[in-house]
């Protein structure tokens, strides 16, 4: 594929991810990592310490070669009235 795109990215375990990213060319990851976590159906601290970070959530703190950020976050959404979605920006974030 050109292009794979990986929606609620932030909510899927890396190993998943991968078998979608090894067939495409360019890869796009939406999502939002200060939201809902993985599931993760195991009580070990351990598995849960492994597969608690996403790739997604990599990716946001990672730099290019070049220095510049990887992720970009978007400054325009369409689906909740903007008073809302503008308190609810700045209580988060």
């Amino acid at each position: 594929f050109d292009l794979v795109v990986i929606d609620e990215a932030a909510q899927a375990l890396e190993a998943s991810c991968w078998i979608s990213i090894l067939k495409g060319k360019r890869l796009v990851l939406a999502g939002d990592h200060k939201q809902l976590p993985p599931t993760i159906k195991s009580n070990e601290v351990r598995v849960q310490r492994g597969l608690g970070r996403t790739l997604f959530e990599r990716i946001m703190g990672s730099k290019q070669e070049d220095g510049k950020q990887m992720s970009r976050m978007l400054r325009t959404q369409y689906r909740m009235n903007a008073d809302i979605a503008n308190w609810a920006s700045k209580a988060s974030y």
